[in-house]
């Protein structure tokens, strides 16, 4: 009994720092993005899956240069097939960086998605306040 226990908690921390690692890893691809445009995006991630994978790209409101603010806005846009299927905002922007910690997952995903969405977006919240704080 009590072998079996430990075995599933070793399992359960061996799946949990798969996921935090492959999170943190960092590749840089070349894709058709959400846009439609041909460019160079930076991965920050990718969430492999049996039937898709999730690709974690930085999101900013100033992607084209026209957030007036000194500080803009900082997160994630995770997408699905070219699709946004999840993004998450750590950063407001402007001098005060109000509108943290702000996460929006599509109403259309089955409720076994969205679990694995909000628990990928939970842990780049937890590395991103990580690598923040003093």
């Amino acid at each position: 009994m009590i072998v079996s226990q430990y075995l599933g908690v070793f399992t359960l921390e061996r799946k949990r720092q798969s996921i935090i690692n492959s999170i943190q890893e960092v590749a840089t691809i070349s894709e058709e993005t959400a846009s439609g445009a041909e460019e160079v995006d930076t991965v920050i991630a990718v969430l492999l899956g049996k039937e898709s994978d999730i690709r974690i790209f930085p999101a900013s409101s100033d992607k084209d240069n026209s957030d007036k603010r000194a500080l803009p806005a900082l997160g994630y846009e995770l997408y699905e097939n070219g699709q946004a299927c999840a993004a998450v905002q750590y950063y407001g922007g402007g001098l005060w960086g109000t509108n943290k910690n702000i996460v929006w997952i599509r109403n259309d995903l089955d409720n076994r998605k969205k679990l694995f969405l909000a628990a990928a977006v939970t842990s780049l919240l937890q590395h991103q306040m990580d690598n923040t704080l003093p």
